[in-house]
């Protein structure tokens, strides 16, 4: 009897100790129990084959917290992950914080002249970068194929952009016309003249102090003098127009100065440039903001044969115009000095824009592409003429087959000049040139 139960005791004994050793491993060894469990359930039937861990592990459904999401075989597809912000971005220590980004190449991108064409670089200035910089060699660069043409205007009437009416309790801002605009300016920078006080309203005065001024050899002062005297007859609506039979003596003497300070060698209004070795002349007016052809005609040299060591006279550039619709005229002018006035012609109808502009691109010799059709750019009834200068939106500043037009409301909104005129301005503005079309 003792026998037995002893024999009952000590399995149950044993059960109790193997138990007591199963947890102390649990509790002091639980990684090592964890992995021993795996290889057991790995090899046991029931539990899968131990082939299994040749198996790529499942898609990690990682939620962006460094948590992936767990699956259940009951379920075809992940529940979305809620929107919780990521882990920042492991910081490297070598890098240097807020390093800026460093272009390879610079890109330069020019409207076309043309809506719709998509090209991103005018002609002329493509012909300028395909230039060879050899020597004193400058090519003719605003020269481009007979291919090119320009499309007709568009018969609509756009002016600037509509500014809100500021509230009544901010003060509003003068408004003032571009010839005002210019006056100011003119103002300003007669200030260092040393020019005397004079009555504009006497042009017999005017005249005989800008003489003054010549004869001491002050001729852009004496420029600027006349110019704040002409910009004033503008303003009053008394300005002769351009070409007139008998213009008088203030107007006479005004186009004698700008003779003398635009279209001659002599005098040098500022320090001459010098050629060096290499130069072309694109290169040099380019530096100054104006053409190449005008710096040609400017110094009566040769641009293919300018040597080093040669001073050329220079001007600050670019020029800009001003069209007045109502006395049909074209003003160029540098900062308010004035350098020529021209009769020109403009839209019927209203079509021609009012606002300030930019000359996005110039063309010798342009194909006319019209509602008639498409006419070619030596063919004499083209009716651009031979020169275009671009202010977008098809619309344009050219010569004409009509010279009766000018000083009429003939156009589809485009300015017409005659062709000596439209070449003359053509030299003197650059794209980028400002073009302001009142009313």
């Amino acid at each position: 009897m003792v026998m037995l139960r002893t024999a009952r005791i000590v399995p149950a004994w044993c059960l109790l100790t193997a138990a007591a050793g199963v947890a102390a491993a649990l509790m002091l060894f639980p990684n090592e129990c964890a992995s021993l469990v795996q290889r057991l359930r790995g090899g046991l039937p029931g539990f899968g084959s131990a082939t299994n861990d040749k198996l790529p592990p499942p898609p990690s459904l990682d939620d962006g917290t460094g948590m992936a999401e767990r699956t259940s075989p009951r379920r075809t597809a992940p529940r979305s992950a809620p929107e919780t912000p990521r882990a920042p971005a492991e910081i490297n220590p070598f890098a240097l914080p807020e390093e800026p980004a460093v272009d390879s190449e610079e890109v330069i991108e020019l409207l076309d002249y043309q809506k719709g064409k998509g090209a991103r670089r005018s002609p002329s200035r493509a012909a300028a970068s395909e230039a060879k910089d050899v020597g004193t060699v400058v090519p003719a660069l605003e020269t481009v194929e007979p291919t090119r043409g320009v499309r007709s205007a568009q018969e609509t009437d756009f002016g600037p952009a509509p500014t809100r009416e500021p509230s009544d309790s901010v003060a509003k801002p003068r408004q003032i016309t571009p010839i005002e605009e210019i006056l100011e300016r003119l103002e300003s920078d007669a200030e260092t003249d040393g020019a005397p006080p004079v009555d504009f309203g006497d042009s017999a005065a005017v005249v005989r102090a800008a003489q003054n001024l010549i004869d001491a050899g002050e001729h852009q002062a004496a420029h600027r003098l006349l110019s704040r005297w002409y910009w004033r007859q503008r303003a009053a609506g008394t300005a002769p127009a351009p070409g007139a039979a008998r213009p008088g003596p203030a107007i006479e003497l005004l186009m004698e100065s700008a003779e003398r300070c635009f279209r001659s060698p002599q005098p040098h209004l500022e320090e001459p440039y010098v050629i060096a070795p290499g130069d072309q002349l694109r290169k040099v007016a380019a530096r100054y903001g104006v053409s190449w052809q005008f710096l040609s005609k400017l110094n009566k040299v040769d641009a293919k044969r300018i040597r080093a060591g040669q001073r050329l006279k220079v001007l600050r550039g670019p020029f800009s115009a001003l069209i007045d619709c109502s006395e049909f005229t074209l003003t160029v002018h540098l900062r308010g000095l004035v350098v020529n006035s021209y009769l020109v012609g403009i839209g019927k109808d209203g079509t021609t824009p009012l606002g300030t502009f930019q000359v996005r691109d110039k063309l010798e010799n342009p194909t006319y592409y019209g509602p008639e059709g498409v006419v070619g750019a030596d063919d004499p009834a083209n009716p651009l003429g031979e020169r275009w200068i671009d202010i977008g939106d098809s619309f344009g500043i050219h010569g004409t087959i009509e010279p009766k037009s000018i000083g009429r409301k003939e156009s589809r909104g485009c300015i017409r000049m005659r062709n000596p005129d439209v070449e003359d301005v053509y030299d003197l503005l650059t794209v980028g040139s400002e073009v302001v079309i009142q009313p």
